[in-house]
Formats: C-alpha cells, structure tokens, sequence
C-alpha cells in the first residue's frame, strides 16, 4: 500500500505514463500532511522527503544533497530494499544480495552516501 495511490496505478504492470507518476509522485508530500499533528516536525520531513535523491532527480521538491533530512534519507533506502526484495504484482522479488549491489552503485546518486554507509554498517554487524 501506498499513501494515496489507487491500486489501478499502484498495481499496473508495464511502466507508469505522465498522469500516473503525477498521481504517485504526489505521495509523499500528502502522507507528510497526514502525519503533521502526530509527528514532530523533523519526522514530518523525513516523511515528506522520503523520495528525494542526492542528484535532485527526487520529490516533491527536488532537494539535494544535504538539503535531503538524514532521516528521509535513510527512509528512502529501507523503502527502496523493501521493494526490490519484496514480490510484487508487476515483479519478481531480487535476491538480497542484487539488491545490496544495486544500493552501493546508486550511492550519491539515488541515496544518500551517508544512509548507504549506515545499512554497510547494519550488514557487517
């Protein structure tokens, strides 16, 4: 499930046209809004931001580097390894370890450098 995602989109095979990534692009910024009166302030970003990328390519607002929380950042990556590693209707889960390598080549481009060196750390212990 994602935050106000209809499952037509959510659950469509093939790749997504311009309407449909408008609709889940606007995710992020509408689950930041739900939990602004039961989070604080800081976790409201981490929630808002959990899409952005190092290289600006994210959303809602195109934050990079470390204009990105650390908590969104590290949010981002523990979203993006649910997903590959999970079976989905439109894709067969990766193996772990695909998904770790495909985490370390994205590093300072699709997460943030610092999250990718906390999960390393998290693998190694």
């Amino acid at each position: 499930m994602v935050v106000g995602v209809p499952d037509a989109v959510l659950l469509k095979n093939g790749r997504l046209d311009a309407a449909e990534y408008a609709i889940v692009k606007r995710h992020a910024a509408l689950g930041a809004e739900i939990v602004y009166d039961v989070l604080d302030a800081e976790q409201v970003s981490w929630v808002r931001g959990h899409h952005e990328r190092p290289d600006g390519r994210g959303y809602p607002d195109g934050l990079r580097d470390d204009a990105i929380p650390d908590g969104a950042a590290l949010l981002a990556l523990a979203d993006s390894y649910d997903a590959m590693t999970a079976s989905r209707s439109y894709s067969e889960p990766m193996p772990a370890a695909a998904a770790i390598a495909a985490i370390r080549r994205l590093a300072g481009v699709q997460f943030s450098a610092a999250a990718v060196a906390a999960f390393e750390r998290l693998l190694a212990a």
